[in-house]
């Protein structure tokens, strides 16, 4: 997948769902984007909330009918890639492509196969948390291709989309969650610590960003949401007292 066209394409406010969905734990409620500035430290304030509803117009984006009406996110998330690949702008995995890979058992990972599943999974979880707000900050970009590029060093060749293990990543969401679950705990807070830079570089953290960190922790962590909000707040208060923020 072209990954600069992946993040320039349009995102809802709402995208979070289809990384909560695919934990299997309730979504915590949609609507207006609420930012928490970041001297109030984080907080879960978003549950219950409803869903703003846009404005219909005479054309709608797959996006723009799912922020309105709702459903499953893994319809809209396939219509928008099929509408980026109609554009040829990306290089999209045939459900075929993707029935083989999930189907595909893989008792015994190498090292090397298991080290490049993290890197991918951890540049597209950094992409979906830049998207996640709908707005591009340009000074997140920076801090994208930067992780990106450190990312790509630990990869045993070339940064590859056809390799099997860049395509078992981008088959289905879950994936993303198998491979980041073989971090060890330096690795997670790495991890997590380039989350937080991402999501901090405009100088608040958004809700929808936070849900995102607090549901990749539950799913790494197989933990609660109770518990992963407050490991989340914990680490993210160790990276400001690192960082002196």
């Amino acid at each position: 997948m072209g990954i600069f066209d992946f993040l320039f394409g349009k995102r809802t406010n709402k995208d979070i769902e289809k990384w909560e969905k695919r934990r299997s734990i309730p979504p915590m409620g949609g609507g207006p984007i609420k930012k928490v500035p970041l001297k109030e430290g984080l907080k879960d304030d978003t549950a219950n909330e409803p869903v703003k509803k846009n404005k219909s117009s005479s054309k709608k984006s797959a996006a723009d009918k799912w922020v309105e009406e709702g459903g499953d996110m893994t319809d809209m998330m396939r219509e928008m890639a099929e509408e980026l690949a109609a554009k040829g702008k990306i290089k999209v995995l045939s459900e075929k492509e993707k029935k083989e890979i999930n189907e595909k058992v893989n008792d015994k990972l190498s090292k090397s196969q298991i080290k490049d599943r993290q890197v991918y999974a951890s540049i597209r979880a950094y992409a979906e948390l830049m998207k996640i707000d709908r707005n591009m900050d340009p000074n997140e970009m920076m801090l994208y291709v930067k992780f990106s590029k450190d990312e790509e060093k630990k990869l045993s060749g070339e940064y590859n989309q056809d390799s099997e293990e860049f395509k078992f990543v981008w088959a289905k969401e879950e994936n993303v969650f198998e491979c980041l679950k073989t971090f060890n705990k330096r690795q997670a807070k790495s991890f997590f610590h380039n989350l937080f830079a991402i999501a901090a570089v405009d100088g608040e953290i958004k809700a929808e960003e936070l849900q995102f960190m607090r549901t990749f922790y539950c799913a790494i962590n197989d933990t609660d949401k109770k518990d992963g909000l407050e490991q989340v707040t914990k680490m993210f208060q160790e990276w400001r007292d690192k960082n002196g923020i």
